[in-house]
């Protein structure tokens, strides 16, 4: 376990509310198949763990977390994929949302999180971060 998650695991002893129920190995090779997309290895190590769990952003897992609502990861990409373009969904997993209708995005091969604006149709990286560095920021100032 690299240092970023060994500091989130401190934070959710402490405030177990922030975390779910952690995925199983089945559970995320089914997400996959039904999403028809490889997770990317950071997101599935988070989720493998904590589940749908509070890190700065929330991240959506296979289970509800009533923490951030009613919705897991299947139901965030099915709203996501109704309304972005269909190369959009084969190129990115939604794993979040803004808030404000805009979708966090993660790809396969690295952990670098983008921003999906539902006014444009269009992709732009989130804060110039990568879901590593949403971990550190989370950890260092909770």
């Amino acid at each position: 376990m690299d240092n970023s998650l060994l500091k989130l695991n401190q934070i959710f002893l402490e405030h177990n509310d922030l975390k779910g129920i952690p995925n199983t190995d089945s559970e995320i090779i089914q997400m996959e198949k039904i999403l028809d997309i490889k997770f990317n290895p950071v997101f599935c190590q988070i989720i493998k763990l904590y589940g749908s769990c509070f890190i700065g952003i929330p991240i959506y897992s296979f289970h509800k977390n009533s923490f951030f609502g009613s919705e897991t990861l299947l139901d965030l990409n099915a709203s996501f994929r109704e309304i972005s373009s269909n190369d959009l969904s084969k190129k990115f997993l939604a794993i979040s949302h803004d808030g404000c209708g805009n979708y966090i995005l993660i790809k396969q091969i690295n952990d670098n999180l983008y921003l999906y604006d539902h006014e444009t149709d269009s992709v732009e990286e989130f804060y110039g971060g990568a879901l590593s560095d949403v971990i550190n920021d989370f950890t260092e100032n909770v």
